[in-house]
C-alpha cells in the first residue's frame, strides 16, 4: 500500500491542547469535546485583538474549534468549509465564523450550538426520549437534511453524534454537523482526482434517500428501547427493531423511504404528513419539553 494511503487510514487524536494552541493565535482551545478519525473538536474562545492570551476565555467570544491535521485533512476540511459557508444563516446548521491554516493544522471555527444528541439523550430516563419529543426532533432533523440536499450535498455519515442539541432563547434547537465525509450530489458516483492519485477505492454508491434513512435510524436510536446507534452501520443492511404502537409513524416513514429507493423516486414530502399525524393533537413544530439539571439539558 502506498505511503499516502497509510496516512489517510490512520486515526489521529490530539491529546495535547498545548500543541494545537501553539499553531493558532486568534483562538484558544480550552477543552476537547469530540474525537473523530480525521479531526478533533474543542471548546474555545476568540482572543481579543492586541490583548494578552488568557487561559479561560473570560468574557471573550466562545467558539467551537474543529482541528484537522494537514496530512489527514485534504478533501475533508475543504468540503466542510464549502458546506458551512454555503449554508450560512440557515438555522439548522452551526454558523461558520472562520477557517485558516496553521503550520501543522487546519482550523474551522464555528459558533457553539450545543452538545451532541447522543450525549443529551443519555441523560433522559432509560436513555430514551418521549414519543412527542421524537416527533419534534424528527421534524427538525429531516428539515436539516433537506436543506443540506438543496445546497447540493449529501452528508453520508448522519448519526446521533453528528446532531447538535442546544437551548437558544428557551427553545431546544437541532443542528446537523460533521460534514467532513459529505459529497456533492452531482458527482456522487465519480472518483475525484485525489482518490485516483492515492489509489483509494471508489466510495460505495449512495443516494439522498439514504441520508433520510440514516436520520430515521437516529430517531429509532433515541426513542426505541434497546435500539442500537447508527454510527458505522450499513443502512442497506439495517433492520428496523420492534416498535411500540405509538411509534409506528417511524416505521411508516422508514418503509416509505425504502419504497422511494425501489422506485428511484426522490419525492420525500410524504414524511411531513406522517409527522403531522404521528401523535394526535401534536404540532411537529411545537417546542420540545425539557428540564435543566445541574446546568445540563435533559429532554423529556
Amino acid at each position: 500500500m502506498c505511503e499516502k494511503c497509510i496516512i489517510f487510514r490512520t486515526e489521529f487524536f490530539f491529546r495535547d491542547i498545548k500543541e494545537v494552541n501553539k499553531d493558532t493565535f486568534d483562538y484558544k482551545a480550552i477543552e476537547k469535546i469530540a474525537d473523530g478519525r480525521f479531526s478533533t473538536v474543542f471548546k474555545g474562545f476568540q482572543n481579543g485583538i492586541g490583548s494578552e492570551r488568557r487561559t479561560d476565555g473570560g468574557d471573550q467570544k466562545k467558539v467551537i474549534i474543529k482541528v484537522y491535521p494537514k496530512q489527514a485533512a485534504v478533501w475533508r476540511n475543504s468540503i466542510e468549509i464549502k458546506i458551512l459557508k454555503g449554508l450560512l444563516k440557515v438555522d439548522c446548521f452551526p454558523q461558520f465564523l472562520d477557517a485558516y491554516n496553521g503550520d501543522k493544522y487546519i482550523f474551522i471555527v464555528m459558533e457553539p450550538a450545543g452538545e451532541s444528541l447522543k450525549t443529551v439523550v443519555s441523560r433522559s430516563p432509560n436513555g430514551k426520549i418521549s414519543n412527542e419529543n421524537a416527533v419534534r426532533v424528527g421534524f427538525q432533523l429531516l428539515r436539516a437534511v433537506r436543506y443540506l440536499h438543496l445546497g447540493g450535498y449529501m452528508h453520508r455519515e448522519i448519526s446521533s453524534g453528528k446532531v447538535l442539541v442546544g437551548l437558544i432563547k428557551n427553545q431546544v434547537l437541532i443542528k446537523l454537523t460533521g460534514f467532513g465525509g459529505a459529497t456533492s450530489i452531482e458527482v456522487k458516483n465519480r472518483r475525484s482526482s485525489l482518490f485516483v492519485q492515492i489509489n483509494m477505492p471508489p466510495r460505495p454508491k449512495y443516494t439522498v434517500i439514504e441520508d433520510f434513512l440514516k436520520a430515521v435510524g437516529v430517531l429509532v436510536e433515541i426513542a426505541v428501547p434497546n435500539a442500537r446507534g447508527m454510527e458505522g452501520i450499513n443502512i442497506k443492511e439495517y433492520t428496523m427493531p420492534a416498535l411500540h404502537n405509538s411509534q409506528m409513524w417511524i416505521g411508516e416513514i422508514w418503509q416509505g423511504l425504502k419504497k422511494l429507493v425501489e422506485e428511484k423516486n426522490p419525492d420525500t414530502d410524504f414524511m411531513y404528513g406522517l409527522l403531522n399525524n404521528a401523535v394526535s393533537g401534536l404540532n411537529k413544530k411545537s417546542p420540545m419539553s425539557y428540564s435543566i439539571s445541574n446546568g445540563s439539558l435533559i429532554l423529556d
